[in-house]
């Protein structure tokens, strides 16, 4: 499977994370979250069975510490003071919302995404 990701700008800065996920019902995610503040508080809703999976980028930051989900799957500094993290957790119980943080000690520009299946 080849991953191409499209913009409909030229994006000052990008980075692609993927999943793969078996037993899907629908693509539709039951649950959605962003952020912009830091720490960055994503509330999202899980349905029983289900799963999780967030990202997160910011500026000057070498590091992100997530809560809330059992898996950091990548932390990674690009060009010195970019940074990029992803986590998830896929065996997670029912909850209405689970709250998920990423806190980025000194960071700008962040941002932040969540989505429950």
């Amino acid at each position: 499977m080849d991953i191409v990701p499209t913009f409909g700008a030229t994006p000052a800065q990008a980075a692609v994370g993927w999943w793969t996920c078996t037993g899907l019902t629908s693509d539709t995610p039951f649950d959605f979250a962003s952020g912009t503040s830091d720490p960055q508080i994503l509330d999202c809703d899980v349905q029983a069975g289900g799963f999780i999976v967030a990202a997160g980028g910011c500026f000057n930051n070498t590091g992100y510490t997530t809560t809330g989900l059992t898996n950091e799957r990548w932390d990674e500094v690009v060009e010195a003071t970019r940074t990029w993290t992803g986590a998830d957790d896929p065996n997670i119980s029912a909850a209405t919302p689970q709250s998920i943080s990423m806190n980025l000690p000194g960071s700008t520009s962040a941002v932040a995404i969540a989505a429950s299946f």
